[in-house]
């Protein structure tokens, strides 16, 4: 909607004139608007007409001009051409993503921001948004804000819900001092009216007012507020940098949350029995999982009080239920038994017996359970098919979803060991005077903490075999193994489905904090991913704050951890080592807290499972339709298992495709290491490798992969010959055409700004950011011929994978021979893209 625009009663009659009213009023009234919008540029050009007429006018009179004008000129140039590069309006499936103050003027209708007055509006804002969801969620049809705000709430998407609740917390000062908040409510709300307008958000007077250097909890969140409340921080169309703003700190707010929430419960808890909920972690790119659509209801449940698997259909609507991930495969017996209530033979394990299992199940707060020995019959029936494909809807519509872990006999060292970690978390991150870590409330003395077991690590022999071993567990003799729980693919595609998932010991005691509260797995993993990896300074390959991958570290809070003094030196438990090693073994923050269907099957390669593979992850991933096809031609699970040809003998070669087709170009993210001369022996003898693959057999070198870098991708245009190149049963990749960015032996390639990441040496993956991109892979490359292949472009950042070629004795040789050897991304000149020339190829990249 355009305005009709006065610059000023009286227009500026000469150059020096125009400068004064370019500081005092242009400038302000652009900023009241959004950036490129019809407003904007309808103000813009006017100003600069203005300013060439009065430029004109000037010359005609005098040879020369001012000297403040080249300065002023080059502004309206770079503006100009931002212009060109960041325009991109928001889209109407980025609805669920809007700032909440946003979202709720587009509920209302209305579009009052102030962004002159924006700490004026930011209150606001806040305080209009609260009125509206409070009410919406009593749904008060005689509170003030009226019936209309009773449908507010069911307006806003999860990712809106769950980042209002984190800062209603933050808000109430739940897990941080009254103090911060008390500076908050008086800067937004000073006695002198508007006395704070003249500060910027990231100022550094705001942080100094704002107490952000007390609390990286406060910091973090009043980020996020400003994110979503302050109309001076929206662009929307500026889309692509807004929502990954927003993104980010939406994600990494509710990571902050998490690790605060569980320091405050097991360090400071309120009174016994009142428990306090953990924050929702958001996902950390806005991608729409091909499972979110699921619906449907399980076919049998479990009833707790009639001792009997009963059916769903027979009830007027579906009752609330549980659902218990377990694994007991690997322990199977040959025989079945009877178990009273179930209507088919229940395969025996060594585990447990399975007749006393519904004696056990009634220790559990639940009416209904669904359990997979007592609701899917385990002889491979097409009944029993049908059920395995309904997993997502089955596990995403459960109450709740409990991990039973019957390795695990007590969390007494798993709290010891959480407690000592809280402790340390809130001694760096909160610079108040903190009672929670200076008044001695841990339960126990540090001295005790080495003669104790975490709980979820044991000293077994198993998977751990498969792994190369730690330095720590070199250096001590001693391997450690994961609960077996966490070594089973299917509770993989269990955890993702339910990330709340609750962790149930033997004896089915529940892993809470001290106000009685359950700490779910997500939670879990997202504490230890910012207390170890922060802490003590050890680094995923996709650290958010630290990674060489990741081109948009700067768009959000500089590392806390990293800053300089904060860190020290500290002696490490070993009921802490223990869960340092839990995390590096399990990589279960790559698989729970990444976007990306290719971090869940790269998980997998250290799952283990006893059958076809691919229907236990298919669900997590929303790649069933070569399942669904296969029902339909009259197959079932247990009849083709055997009989199909599998990739490294572990994923079909329909299911691989899918989950390419589906995934796109990310599926070819994730990245290992191998030795050059390896390398160099599988091209030589052509000796297809996978190099593409995010898995391979599952004991093969691969289980050194590492997931895709995750970025906090809003939304990515693939290069058009992606989607043309065919996975092939042998897990070579088949290439007619791809866009080549660069390759070594270009001649005159001028200097651009990336990384690169090279999986070909011995001692690990060596990655950087660099100046000279060409540069860079020339050096890595040591003669060889090496190709920059476009994956695809997020913002400014092109990502790619670099693709090595065996050297053939006659250049005429067809097709050629290559292997994946990296990946990088560079940085373009705009968000809009253009693609490199797409060259017709004739390659197989093994």
């Amino acid at each position: 909607m355009s305005s009709n625009l006065i610059l000023l009663p009286k227009q500026p009659q000469n150059l020096s004139e125009w400068r004064s009213a370019w500081m005092d009023t242009y400038r302000p009234q652009l900023d009241s608007f959004y950036r490129f919008s019809e407003d904007y540029d309808q103000l813009w050009h006017s100003i600069w007409a203005e300013y060439d007429r009065l430029k004109a006018a000037h010359l005609a009179i005098s040879k020369s001009g001012f000297s403040w004008q080249s300065q002023i000129e080059r502004h309206r140039d770079k503006t100009n051409k931002s212009r060109e590069e960041l325009y991109q309006p928001v889209k109407s499936e980025q609805w669920a993503y809007l700032p909440l103050s946003v979202q709720l003027d587009r509920y209302l209708d209305t579009r009052n921001q102030d962004r002159r007055h924006h700490w004026k509006a930011t209150y606001e804002n806040f305080s209009k948004f609260q009125g509206y969801y409070s009410a919406s969620i009593e749904t008060s049809h005689d509170s003030q804000h009226g019936a209309q705000s009773s449908s507010f709430r069911n307006s806003l998407s999860q990712t809106q819900c769950a980042s209002y609740e984190i800062l209603k917390q933050w808000w109430a000062a739940a897990y941080c001092h009254q103090e911060l908040l008390a500076a908050v409510r008086s800067f937004l709300n000073p006695v002198e009216p508007l006395a704070q307008e003249m500060y910027g958000p990231e100022s550094t007077k705001t942080q100094e007012l704002l107490l952000l250097d007390k609390s990286y909890y406060h910091k973090i969140c009043f980020h996020l507020f400003i994110q979503e409340f302050n109309p001076r921080m929206w662009e929307p169309f500026i889309g692509w940098t807004s929502l990954t703003l927003i993104n980010k700190a939406r994600s990494f707010a509710s990571w902050v949350a998490t690790a605060q929430c569980l320091s405050y419960n097991m360090l400071s808890p309120p009174e016994a029995g009142h428990e306090r909920s953990y924050p929702s972690i958001v996902p950390f790119t806005n991608l729409q999982a091909a499972n979110q659509g699921s619906r449907g209801n399980p076919r049998w449940l479990w009833d707790i009080q009639a001792q009997k698997t009963v059916v769903v259909a027979e009830f007027e609507c579906c009752p609330a239920y549980a659902c218990i991930s377990h694994t007991w495969g690997r322990w199977r017996k040959m025989t079945s038994a009877n178990v009273n209530g179930v209507d088919w033979l229940v395969p025996e394990n060594e585990l447990y017996d399975v007749r006393d299992l519904p004696k056990k199940l009634r220790l559990l707060p639940f009416r209904y359970l669904w359990l997979d020995l007592f609701c899917i019959p385990q002889d491979g029936s097409p009944a029993a098919d049908e059920e395995i494909a309904r997993q997502t809807a089955i596990f995403k519509g459960a109450a709740a979803c409990l991990a039973w872990m019957h390795d695990v006999d007590t969390w007494q060292g798993m709290k010891i060991a959480l407690e000592w970690l809280c402790k340390q978390y809130l001694s760096i991150t909160e610079n108040l005077n903190c009672p929670e870590t200076q008044n001695g409330m841990l339960r126990r003395p540090d001295s005790t903490l080495s003669s104790d077991f975490v709980g979820l690590m044991h000293p077994h022999y198993g998977i751990a075999d498969a792994h190369s071993l730690s330095p720590y567990e070199s250096q001590t003799n001693e391997r450690w193994e994961p609960s077996t729980w966490f070594s089973s693919l299917w509770t993989l595609q269990e955890a993702v489905l339910c990330p709340r998932l609750e962790l149930w010991s033997k004896g089915w005691h529940r892993l809470e904090d001290e106000t009685g509260t359950a700490v779910s797995l997500v939670s879990l993993t997202v504490f230890l991913h910012l207390a170890i990896q922060g802490k003590y300074g050890t680094d995923a390959i996709f650290d958010l704050n630290t990674n060489p991958m990741n081109p948009l570290d700067k768009l959000g809070p500089d590392s806390y951890f990293a800053s300089e003094g904060r860190a020290r030196k500290i002696a490490i438990p070993s009921v802490v080592r223990q869960l340092e090693e839990f995390l590096e073994m399990t990589r279960l923050d790559n698989a729970l807290l990444s976007s990306s269907p290719t971090s869940i099957i790269f998980n997998a390669n250290i799952r283990r499972c006893t059958g076809s593979r691919a229907p236990a992850i298919m669900s997590a991933i929303g790649v069933t339709d070569w399942y669904f096809d296969k029902l339909r031609d009259g197959g079932h699970r247990a009849q083709n298992q055997h009989e199909e040809k599998l990739i490294f003998g572990t994923y079909p070669l329909d299911f691989v495709r899918e989950a390419f087709r589906k995934t796109g170009a990310r599926f070819f993210e994730t990245s290992f290491t191998i030795p050059k001369l390896r390398c160099e022996r599988h091209l030589r003898e052509k000796r297809p490798i996978g190099s593409m693959l995010p898995f391979a057999s599952p004991k093969g070198w691969l289980y050194r992969n590492f997931g895709p870098p995750e970025v906090g991708r809003v939304e990515i245009t693939e290069h058009p010959t992606v989607s043309e190149w065919v996975i092939c049963e042998d897990a070579t990749i088949r290439m007619r055409s791809a866009g080549v960015f660069d390759a070594t032996t270009a001649i005159g390639t001028a200097k651009i700004w990336g990384s690169l990441l090279w999986f070909e040496e011995d001692t690990g993956i060596r990655d950087g950011v660099t100046d000279d991109f060409h540069g860079k892979l020339k050096e890595l490359a040591t003669g060889r011929k090496v190709y920059a292949i476009e994956l695809y472009q997020d913002g400014f950042a092109r990502h790619g994978i670099l693709l090595c070629q065996w050297q053939e004795l006659s250049c005429d040789v067809s097709p050629s021979f290559l292997m994946k050897v990296g990946m990088f991304w560079v940085l373009m000149d705009s968000v809009t893209t253009q693609w490199s020339s797409m060259s017709s190829v004739d390659w197989i990249v093994l």
